[in-house]
């Protein structure tokens, strides 16, 4: 009898690109590291968040936030990318 080898990790992950999931899992990866990311003041602003892409929409409830992330969106892209752990998001659209 031949023994397949290969992880459930691995079987889950050929799944997941053969079905063309792996944007969306990232995103619930992504979203369940939120705040122990941006911290818990910019968590608690943010409404709304979507990963397509590499492109973050964030919806946000403080315009003083957005304001103020919209003047420092390549140091947050590098904030954000950094806690994820891989160079996932290129570009932020704050809303």
């Amino acid at each position: 009898m031949d023994h397949n080898t290969s992880s459930i990790g691995d079987l889950i992950k050929a799944f997941l690109k053969a079905n063309k999931l792996e944007d969306k899992m990232e995103e619930v990866d992504f979203r369940g590291k939120w705040e122990e990311i941006v911290g818990p003041m910019i968590a608690k602003h943010t409404v709304d968040i979507r990963l397509n892409s590499g492109k973050l929409t964030l919806r946000l409830n403080s315009a003083p936030l957005r304001h103020t992330l919209s003047f420092s969106k390549s140091e947050f892209i590098a904030k954000l990318n950094a806690g994820i752990g891989q160079e996932l998001i290129r570009e932020i659209e704050l809303k």
